[in-house]
Parts: structure tokens; sequence; C-alpha cells
């Protein structure tokens, strides 16, 4: 949308000129508009969820603060490597999330909930 937006001004077309986008373009630039929303939508959904599943209201927060920094370092590892992310790399992101070792995850330990410390070493001790 931009790239067309200077292509309008390098070219010097008169202010009579007028574009209006249709089809997929549309669309595209409607989707634009509620991006905002969606993003807001999904970090209080993901708060909810997590609060649910921790049956805590930091726990969330501070996972949720460790994203910025991990997307940053996943996406300069695949340009290091020179791969892209696919469908592969997000199932094995979800796989590794789910066999993390610290206890209190969506799998808790046998014998129920336990604190964290004490579900690494569980953990641990049965091997990743």
């Amino acid at each position: 949308m931009k790239a067309i937006e200077q292509a309008k001004q390098d070219v010097g077309l008169p202010a009579s000129f007028q574009i209006r986008y249709q089809g997929a373009a549309l669309a595209f630039q409607a989707s634009l508009s509620n991006e905002l929303f969606l993003i807001l939508a999904a970090i209080v959904t993901m708060c909810i969820v997590l609060g649910v599943l921790y049956k805590s209201f930091i726990h969330p927060i501070t996972i949720l603060s460790t994203l910025p920094s991990a997307g940053v370092g996943a996406l300069l590892s695949l340009m290091i490597t020179g791969h892209d992310l696919d469908i592969i790399g997000i199932v094995l992101l979800i796989w590794c999330r789910f066999d993390c070792p610290v206890g209190g995850g969506p799998r808790e330990p046998e014998g129920g909930g336990v604190e964290p410390y004490e579900g690494a070493v569980r953990k641990s001790e049965k091997g990743l």
C-alpha cells in the first residue's frame, strides 16, 4: 500500500486522480485497520488461559514478558542458519513447550500440582 502511494507521488499525478483499492487489496487494507485490536485481544486471551492454567495472576505476566526476547532469539537463529519458519518449526516449538522440564505446565506430574522447583527436580530425574 505504501509503495503504491509512493509511486503515485513519484509519478506526479494531479490531485484530481483518486486511487481506490478493490478486491484482495481492499480486504488487506481493511484487515490492517483491525490489527492492533486483534493483537490486544490475543494477549488478553493468553493471559486468561494462562491464569486459569497456573491459577495465578503473576505467572501469565511473567511468561508473556519473556516472549519478545524469545521471539527475537528464535528469528535470529533462523536468520543465522538460513532456515524459514514453517509448519514443522511451529509444531516443534509447541511440542517443546509441552515437554518443558519446569513443573506446573499443562501436564502436571503424578501426584498433582507441585511447586515449580520440585516439579523440575522430578522431571529431571525422569529425563527430558
